[in-house]
């Protein structure tokens, strides 16, 4: 028997008693550990940031459309005027959707800046921003180097006929408006240099 302060224990009993306060604690560390048990905060519930790319948290994947034309949808010019995706189809196009808080948005652009100046007079590199205004877009862009066209999606018409929904991704389109490759996330200079040269400059 064991004594603690004036109360009297039976070693079996207090072996019982510590055997059961385990189980309850480690139940108690399973449950608070389990995917279902965090909690989830407002800024939790619209979009998750991972390496290369801004996934919104309710869809997994981009959907393959390699092979798929280039959606035709109403998009918004930077002087607010509704332009027809489809005025893009008859030139060889780098179409890269991205946004202002988008990390991974933010780091690539000057790359397109980049391949852009020695490319643009034989590539269409076009913008297209599904979150962003028009003075938010025009200014975020410009701070880095990017003077090619820029259009909005305000409407996610864009997002949801190509079903995109990780960002940064680059589709690279064929003059007849087939999407030849899809690139989701981050694209740096050279790979983006390498996929203008193997598609378009061949």
């Amino acid at each position: 028997m064991v004594r603690i302060g004036s109360v009297r224990l039976r070693p079996r009993l207090l072996a019982v008693s510590v055997a059961l306060g385990l189980v309850v604690a480690v139940g108690l560390g399973l449950w608070w550990g389990s995917p279902g048990s965090e909690t989830v905060t407002p800024e939790d519930d619209v979009v998750m940031d991972r390496p290369g790319e801004f996934t919104d948290a309710t869809i997994a994947l981009n959907e393959a459309v390699t092979g798929d034309p280039l959606p035709i949808v109403d998009l918004v010019n930077l002087a607010g005027d509704r332009f027809s995706s489809g005025e893009l189809v008859g030139t060889p196009l780098v179409v890269n959707l991205w946004f202002a808080d988008c990390p991974p948005c933010r780091r690539e652009l000057p790359a397109f800046a980049a391949v852009h100046a020695e490319v643009g007079d034989r590539v269409r590199f076009v913008g297209i921003n599904p979150r962003d205004d028009v003075e938010r877009t025009s200014s975020f862009a410009r701070e880095r180097g990017v003077f090619y066209e820029n259009y909005l999606d305000p409407d996610g018409r864009f997002l949801t006929a190509a079903g995109i929904a990780a960002m940064p991704t680059t589709l690279l389109v064929d003059a007849d408006g087939t999407i030849l490759e899809q690139r989701s996330g981050e694209v740096d200079q050279a790979t983006l240099t390498r996929l203008v040269e193997e598609w378009f400059l061949r």
